[in-house]
């Protein structure tokens, strides 16, 4: 796809997850040199709010199989990426030193680009020293249950699971948004209808058949969604087109349905809080009167 001679740049563009692995075991050695370009990844003041717990043991195994959430068997390396803001507060503590990084959202986001940038440069380290991997988000699913079984402290919240082995095949190159439609030179570019809907299908051409069984999941979704009447619109719409685009696969049926994730939100908020990140709360540390 790319005829590119820079060894680092074909390993990004030609990427992809790998969900099978050769049953061999990743040597020690080999897993250090990966958790080491992970340590020198980008960081917000050089904090560094990530922990990641590496999963080996069977009785662990066996216990986050029985969540259902992310793939355990025939996984040669299990990483379990967590925001930690434990460790910080701690040394707070230590010093007698103010400290509100686990009561600030602004905290929040910035350790989670943090723990993006160190699983993507562990994921590419992978891809340099021939393994494959697979960035899972269902952890975010079973925040308290994991807290329990890895006897995480307050302010660490486990989020993302990456697998790591060696693949049993190259995955494919999947279809990506051209250049043009992900950045933008000076201002946002909005195009016409037309011409937005041409770009998109350029990379989600799938489209799902005329089905009942997709059909009704899609009108119950945009009923629970936007109303009876919207529904009606949307599966009358979907009739004449004569097939389901990829945008109904994505947010009406099976993937990210519109009428599940939001309705999450205040679990999500209760997980964060109860491991002991009190983002959403008001706050006024200026000196004056609350």
């Amino acid at each position: 796809m790319y005829n590119e001679t820079n060894k680092m740049l074909n390993l990004l563009y030609e990427r992809g997850s790998v969900r099978a692995y050769k049953d061999k075991e990743v040597s020690e050695k080999t897993l250090e040199k990966v958790l080491l370009a992970g340590k020198h990844a980008a960081s917000g003041g050089n904090l560094q709010p990530v922990s990641i717990i590496i999963v080996t043991d069977k009785d662990k195994k066996d216990e986050l199989e029985k969540l259902n959430l992310f793939p355990v068997k025939n996984i040669p390396v299990l990483m379990f990426f967590c925001i930690d803001w434990y460790r910080t507060k701690h040394w707070a503590e230590l010093e007698h030193m103010a400290y509100t990084a686990d009561k600030s959202i602004r905290h929040f986001i910035i350790s989670f680009q943090d723990m993006m940038c160190h699983m993507q440069s562990i994921c590419t380290a992978g891809d340099a020293l021939g393994l494959g991997s697979c960035i899972y988000g269902t952890p975010k699913e079973a925040i308290p249950q994991l807290r329990e079984i890895f006897k995480l402290p307050e302010a660490v919240l486990p989020i993302n699971l990456v697998t790591m082995g060696y693949p049993k095949k190259k995955p494919p190159i999947r279809k990506k948004l051209d250049l043009e439609m992900l950045c933008h030179k000076n201002e946002y570019t909005q195009y016409s209808d037309e011409e937005f809907l041409e770009k998109i299908y350029k990379k989600h051409d799938k489209k799902l058949p005329l089905e009942e069984n997709y059909l009704n999941e899609i009108y119950e979704v945009c009923k629970n969604v936007e109303g009876e009447d919207f529904a009606k619109e949307t599966r009358q719409y979907l009739k004449e087109k004569g097939y389901i685009p990829d945008v109904c696969r994505y947010f009406g049926y099976k993937k990210y349905n519109a009428d599940v994730f939001a309705n999450q939100n205040k679990k999500f908020i209760k997980d964060i809080e109860d491991a002991g990140l009190r983002i959403f709360d008001d706050y006024d540390f200026s000196g004056g009167e609350l």
